[in-house]
């Protein structure tokens, strides 16, 4: 066939459509108005809508309809249960967890689109109150309500632990996911953290949600390299763990820290002994510089870093105290890294070396209620007693056996916080077997001390697969 064949036969291809489709107009329009003025379709009552397409329908033109959603789709969330979440805490001792990924959207009024063929093409038709028009422009195919956006979940960290519904091999880096699936966590006997990342086409906004798997640290398993610090029978300490985290959780600038505890006691002698030629600096802020040109303050880095913060917090003193109660002065020397502690049970005596960045010489009651949270126990209640003004009033777990057995801590421990009942005496936690409970002692008995290790914050902990149920630290 000759090239001018071919332009006849598609010029009047294109005058037969143009024909069929002005045709289809003109029903539309006839068919409209009379739907809108109130002529009666006998035994039927029908939308103008419907009217117009069985009459297109009728005259053999073939019209489409295509169902639209009313609902928007405004984000992606993860859900655990009925909550969204952005952040999600677990133990290592803890169960699988299992988060849904699920749409946030809007109802609104569902809709339709229709479309009348003409030549094997579509053309749109708009139907209004006011009017009926069918487009000149033409569709190939069909479209779809595209309420479906592709879903992109992006995991970091957390490797090896994190499964998409039933698959048996762990989610990395990217995937597509949809409404409804489910992302089960799993925690090992390792620490852990790291991102979840939901994100959804044509929606700028990313989920984000935060796991971090901690150890549950209420056993107070043994941590197996840290290697310094004797007891009074010179036999080497046993370390145990005490609590894994910051101590101001809302403080975005704190680092985490591992904080380690002696399993046996040390310097049981007269606490007096020790604190007849002891000073302190009474306000923990000294600027006075030793002959090594360390200041007084830096004597204090737990202090300085939050660990008896009822009393001093971000470099200002909270509570004024008389500086010649010997209860503050107990106090101040079990925290007193530099001048007491560091060097017999830090393991590099100086901190350029070693795991640990500071000693002390117990736990303070922030410190020890941490540990408690962390281990499924409630939190201290404490407070600064302002009437008597020299040193703590605690709440609760002062009745016999209301600190449940098995806790870390196996006998009497001292804590480095001043008790307000008199001037001579500390807080202490009995754990023998006749008491369960935290007490106040005088500052004078025997024994008592359990030294704690802050380690630095580019240390960790994970479980030791060479000795069960036991822990080791190793650089994050």
């Amino acid at each position: 066939m000759l090239s001018g064949d071919n332009s006849i036969l598609q010029k009047a291809t294109e005058a037969k459509e143009q024909t069929e489709l002005a045709n289809a107009r003109e029903i539309a329009k006839i068919t409209h108005m009379e739907a809108t003025i109130g002529k009666e379709i006998p035994n039927v009552t029908r939308t103008a809508e419907e009217t117009i397409i069985n009459e297109l329908n009728d005259k053999g033109y073939t019209v489409t309809v295509v169902p639209i959603s009313g609902t928007t789709i405004n984000g992606v969330s993860l859900k655990d249960g009925e909550n969204s979440i952005t952040t999600l805490k677990m133990k290592t001792t803890d169960s699988t967890k299992t988060l849904t990924v699920s749409l946030n959207t809007t109802d609104g009024e569902d809709s339709s689109r229709y479309f009348v063929t003409v030549n094997g093409r579509y053309h749109e038709m708009y139907i209004t109150n006011d009017s009926v028009t069918i487009e000149d422009e033409a569709l190939t195919t069909l479209p779809t309500d595209d309420n479906h956006p592709t879903l992109t979940l992006a995991l970091t960290g957390l490797n090896g632990l994190v499964k998409l519904n039933n698959e048996s091999v762990p989610i990395s880096g990217t995937i597509e996911v949809k409404d409804g699936d489910k992302i089960k966590i799993t925690p090992n006997a390792n620490m852990s953290s790291g991102n979840i990342s939901l994100s959804m086409t044509n929606i700028e906004e990313i989920t984000t949600v935060a796991v971090a798997i901690n150890i549950n640290v209420k056993s107070g398993l043994i941590v197996n390299n840290y290697n310094k610090g004797k007891t009074d029978n010179n036999q080497d300490l046993v370390w145990r763990l005490l609590y894994v985290g910051k101590m101001d959780e809302t403080d975005p600038n704190e680092e985490e820290h591992v904080y380690i505890i002696s399993d046996q006691e040390v310097k049981r002698d007269q606490f007096s002994n020790h604190l007849s030629g002891y000073n302190g600096t009474s306000d923990f802020i000294s600027e006075i510089q030793d002959t090594n040109g360390i200041k007084k303050k830096d004597y204090f880095p737990a202090v300085q870093n939050g660990l008896l913060s009822t009393m001093f917090k971000n470099g200002t003193v909270l509570h004024t105290r008389t500086s010649n109660l010997t209860n503050i002065q107990a106090t101040e020397y079990l925290l007193d890294s530099v001048g007491v502690w560091n060097n017999e049970y830090l393991d590099s005596g100086v901190n350029e070396n070693g795991y640990g960045l500071y000693a002390i010489g117990c736990p303070t009651l922030e410190l020890l209620s941490k540990s408690f949270v962390q281990g499924g126990m409630n939190a201290i209640s404490y407070r600064w007693d302002t009437t008597n003004n020299r040193g703590y009033v605690v709440s609760n777990y002062k009745t016999k056996n209301s600190i449940p057995g098995g806790l870390w801590l196996q006998s009497t421990t001292w804590i480095a916080c001043p008790s307000s009942e008199n001037n001579n005496y500390v807080v202490s936690l009995l754990v023998d077997a006749s008491n369960h409970r935290l007490w106040t002692v005088d500052r004078n008995p025997v024994g008592g001390k359990r030294v704690v290790i802050c380690l630095k914050s580019n240390y960790t902990v994970i479980a030791d697969t060479a000795h069960s149920g036991q822990y080791k630290i190793i650089e994050k």
